[in-house]
């Protein structure tokens, strides 16, 4: 799982997911569960890879909730 292919696959499951009305709290888990199962890969390897740099995918939710934005910023 390149950086720019969970990235893109990241950005693709956002809109989705944030129409459901999950909180902040709720969402990062979420997307994670759903990564890993797309890629086979634990959630903890999951969470791993999406909270530390250099995709920082957990910050850029963060961002996007913070800002009511429906994609994800670069």
């Amino acid at each position: 799982m390149t950086p720019e292919l969970l990235r893109r696959n990241a950005r693709d499951n956002f809109p989705p997911l944030r129409d459901t009305g999950l909180t902040e709290e709720q969402f990062a888990p979420k997307i994670t569960i759903q990564l890993a199962q797309h890629y086979n890969v634990s959630r903890a390897a999951m969470g791993h890879r999406l909270k530390n740099w250099p995709l920082s995918i957990v910050a850029a939710l963060r961002v996007a909730f913070r800002t009511n934005r429906n994609e994800l910023p670069d």
